[in-house]
C-alpha cells in the first residue's frame, strides 16, 4: 500500500538489481552501484556528453546497444524520420537516442 519507494535508499548487494532510472538519476545509480559494490543491469542512453558516461563505461564489464541488438526493430518508437528522445524535442539533449544496457558488478 505504498505510495511510492526510494530505490536509492534501499541494499542492493547480493542479488542481480536491473535499473532504467530517468536520465537525472544515471549517476545516483552509479554511484549506489559502487559503494555498495551492488550488480546491476542499467538501461541508460548513450550519451557521451553526460558527466556519468566515462563512469558507466569504466564500471560496466559489457555494453550493449540496445539498437543493434534489435535490428530492424527501433527500441524507442520513430517519429517524423527520426528516433524521439523521451524528455522531447525541447530539451537540451539530442534529438536521436541510442538506448544501451550495461551490465556492472562482473563478469558476465
Amino acid at each position: 500500500m505504498a505510495a511510492g519507494l526510494d530505490g536509492l535508499s534501499g541494499d542492493w548487494k547480493g542479488v542481480l538489481n536491473y535499473a532504467f532510472p530517468p536520465v537525472a538519476l544515471v549517476g545516483a545509480v552509479l554511484r549506489l552501484v559502487h559503494e555498495q559494490g551492488a550488480r546491476v543491469l542499467l538501461i541508460a542512453p548513450q550519451w557521451p556528453s553526460q558527466w556519468w558516461w566515462p563512469l558507466l563505461q569504466r564500471m560496466a564489464s559489457k555494453v550493449v546497444d540496445l539498437h543493434e541488438l534489435h535490428a530492424g526493430h527501433p527500441f524507442v518508437p520513430v517519429r517524423q524520420g527520426g528516433v524521439s528522445h523521451p524528455l522531447g524535442s525541447s530539451h537540451a539533449s539530442p534529438h536521436a537516442v541510442q538506448w544501451v544496457a550495461a551490465y556492472i558488478g562482473g563478469d558476465v
